[in-house]
């Protein structure tokens, strides 16, 4: 790559234009919503890293991120929607 095409490469992500793909999750380690709500659940109760997710499940670190970055919303989502959400929540202190 020639110097001018880095200098545009970089103008370009400086303009917004350039934009990286959206992340799907291809590989369905979690094939049930049951396996998938265990995952998310025993994420949100014990909290551990995603390396260790990836070890428990069977899967992947970037797998095990990917989908609790994907899970999380849809599970508070569902529990705004039941009105089973806690009105507050912690606060990380400033």
């Amino acid at each position: 790559m020639v110097l001018q095409e880095k200098v545009e490469l970089k103008h370009q992500k400086n303009q917004g234009a350039y934009k990286r793909k959206p992340r799907y999750l291809h590989s369905q380690a979690l094939k049930t919503h049951r396996d998938k709500l265990i995952f998310i659940l025993y994420d949100m109760k014990n909290y551990p890293t995603d390396d260790v997710m990836g070890f428990n499940f069977e899967i992947g670190k970037s797998t095990a991120e990917a989908y609790v970055n994907t899970l999380c919303p849809i599970l508070e989502e569902t529990q705004k929607r039941l009105k089973v959400l806690l009105a507050s929540s912690i606060k990380t202190p400033k």
